[in-house]
This record gives C-alpha cells, structure tokens and sequence, in this order.
C-alpha cells in the first residue's frame, strides 16, 4: 500500500512544488470569509498547529470523496480510500493524532459516517447537524466558504488535485511533529544524571525521527540539516 503510494508521488513530483503556495491560498481564503465567532475556529498563536486546520478542513469539506481507488492490499485484495479514511489511516501509520482532541473526534465520526451504506446527509452536513455543539460549530466553520460562495465562485477541486494536496499536508504535518519530538529528545539528553541505557534509547529514536523528517522533507523538495 504504502509502496504503491510513494510510486505514484514519484510520479507527480513536479506539482508538490506548486503545493505550497495552494496552501497559502487557502489560508488567505478562509481569512477573507466573514467573521462568525459563534462557527469559527479559534486562530491560535502557535503555527505548528495551522496544518492541523487545514487537514481537518479537508475533512469536512471533502471527507467523503474517494481520492485512492483499487489499491493492491498484502492479501491480494484492492481497497479504496476516501479523505477521511486516509488521512486517519496514514497518520495511524506513525501513530499520530492531531493536538487538538476534537478534531481527533471528527475524524473519527468522519471515518466511521462515510463507511456507512445508507446516509441520509452529505458528511459535510452530517457534521453541521452533529448534536455534539462542538463539532457542529467547528464544522460549520470549516464548511462556511461552501455556503457563502455564489455556483459561479465556488473553487472546485478534482480529485486528484485533493488527494496532492492532502497528502502534501499530511507529510508537512509530520515533519512538523517529528521535529517537536527531535527537540524534545536532544532537551532531555541535555539533562545530567542520564543512565547510559536510556541515552542509548533515546539516541536511536532521535536517529530514527531524524531519518523519517529528512525523508518526508525531500519528498517535498526541502532541505534540512540535522
């Protein structure tokens, strides 16, 4: 599965480079909507977090379109994914979470809604009409460009445009947390009085966050020095 992704990025490689400025586009997008403070997300200080908005936005807006069609599983069988289900199955991948718990409960609700058979709402109004207050009004705030765009000025997105531009921000996403948790290692071995045993321990996961953030920053086409 994951070979079968990576293959496929290879081949696109060109336009991650025009990722970026999509995200700074939607960034300007979302600020230049009305300010409803009773639907929209807090703006928080702390930019590491703003990937996690846009991911979760996806979810609301384009959880339930399929971006991953018949893909070969070890079995020998194919499965499919949506938004949802990918992003919430390659963040499990590294065993990640957002920060945020109740975008961690969309995405579930996200996941489990969509692999229903009979729905009575779209997955974007089914989070609106949540009965949990929270996540219907961060979901609405999410969703408030759907509904505030004139037909004519809604941007339409393909689907293999959504999937690019989820998978970009899923390995930016990473790379930002893989960083935290190298800070956080090189601050504890910083400490005196470390068994040699642990600093043994923590020296092999430091290695190993180090080598999957460089992998992920040359996919997007970074460079980073250790």
């Amino acid at each position: 599965m994951n070979e079968f992704i990576r293959t496929e990025h290879e081949e696109k490689v060109k336009r991650q480079h025009n990722e970026q400025d999509r995200i700074q586009a939607a960034n300007v997008d979302s600020q230049s909507q009305p300010q409803l403070h009773t639907v929209m997300v807090k703006e928080k200080k702390d930019n590491r977090l703003d990937v996690e908005d846009l991911l979760i936005r996806e979810v609301v807006r384009h959880g339930d379109i399929v971006i991953y069609k018949d893909v070969p599983a070890s079995d020998g069988t194919t499965v499919s994914f949506n938004v949802a289900q990918f992003i919430h199955y390659d963040l499990e991948q590294d065993e990640m979470q957002f920060s945020n718990t109740q975008y961690n409960a969309i995405l579930d609700i996200a996941v489990k809604y969509t692999e229903q058979k009979e729905k009575n709402f779209s997955l974007t109004d089914y989070l609106i009409k949540h009965p949990d207050i929270d996540i219907s009004r961060i979901a609405a705030g999410m969703a408030m460009n759907r509904y505030h765009l004139s037909k004519s000025l809604e941007y339409s997105e393909k689907e293999e445009e959504i999937r690019d531009h989820v998978r970009h921000m899923l390995m930016d996403f990473k790379i930002r947390r893989f960083e935290m948790r190298i800070k956080e290692l090189n601050a504890v071995l910083k400490k005196q009085g470390i068994q040699i045993s642990e600093m043994r321990e923590i020296m092999s996961e430091l290695k190993q966050c180090q080598e999957n953030r460089n992998l992920l920053a040359k996919e997007l086409g970074f460079n980073i020095r250790n």
